[in-house]
């Protein structure tokens, strides 16, 4: 017996993928704490096995098509229109999402989530709009409830478009567009400068006040200018390397 019915409660207790639903017309004036758990039949194409499958629910007050396997009891009431198998879709395959520190802890039953034989599940908080990938090694791409983009690999991370790139290696370098030079930071090259600026200044002035004596002819006095060093080598910054320069 096929019916229309509505939604009134997601949280399965049990975490089984049942969806208590208001069957129409039957069950319409039927109080609401005796309305049947509807398990579901899966409806993907993709099938669905312990490896494979697909964590999705309908929201509250939604439409929904079931079949009614023992009509008039209403005992055995299966959803037709949505994605779960009873037995099949465990919902602890979203607990390697609590390994993300970006995401807020996820309650049942968000997210919706579709998980894969390689252990990558796909997945969509439809309260907090958090959404993302989370892949079987580990490596990720989300977006938080802020609106906050992260992105972690366990391996080398490349992101480029046709003007450039940036690539983390594994051995912890950043490359911007080349790996041929390295660079140097602002501070400590502007604070050698300086200093070094200050060492000459010092030098000039010592000379300009040197005197003629008489101790013979053409004979001077003054301060022997010894050359200052310059020693930028701590201004490199080793992890991070481009391409050499155009000329």
């Amino acid at each position: 017996m096929f019916r229309v019915a509505k939604v009134v409660d997601i949280n399965d207790e049990n975490e089984t993928g049942k969806i208590k639903v208001r069957v129409y017309p039957e069950l319409i004036d039927v109080d609401e704490d005796f309305l049947p758990w509807a398990s579901c039949y899966s409806n993907s194409i993709n099938g669905t096995s312990e490896s494979v499958g697909e964590h999705t629910f309908p929201e509250v007050d939604s439409w929904v098509r079931v079949f009614i396997e023992d009509y008039p009891v209403f005992q055995r009431v299966r959803i037709i229109s949505n994605d779960y198998v009873e037995g099949l879709y465990i919902y602890k395959k979203a607990e390697g999402l609590t390994e993300i520190t970006e995401l807020d802890e996820q309650t049942y039953p968000q997210p919706i989530f579709k998980f894969y034989k390689d252990g990558t599940i796909q997945f969509h908080n439809t309260d907090t709009g958090e959404s993302g990938t989370l892949y079987g090694d580990g490596s990720y791409h989300i977006k938080d409830k802020n609106g906050n983009f992260f992105s972690y690999s366990i391996k080398e991370h490349k992101f480029y478009n046709d003007n450039g790139y940036i690539k983390l290696t594994n051995d912890g370098y950043i490359d911007l567009n080349g790996d041929e030079r390295t660079l140097v930071t602002f501070s400590e090259l502007n604070t050698a400068l300086n200093n070094f600026k200050t060492s000459i200044e010092g030098e000039i002035a010592k000379h300009s006040h040197a005197t003629t004596c008489g101790a013979g002819v053409g004979s001077t006095t003054g301060t022997i200018y010894t050359p200052s060093s310059l020693n930028i080598s701590n201004a490199e910054a080793k992890r991070v390397r481009t391409a050499a320069p155009s000329v």
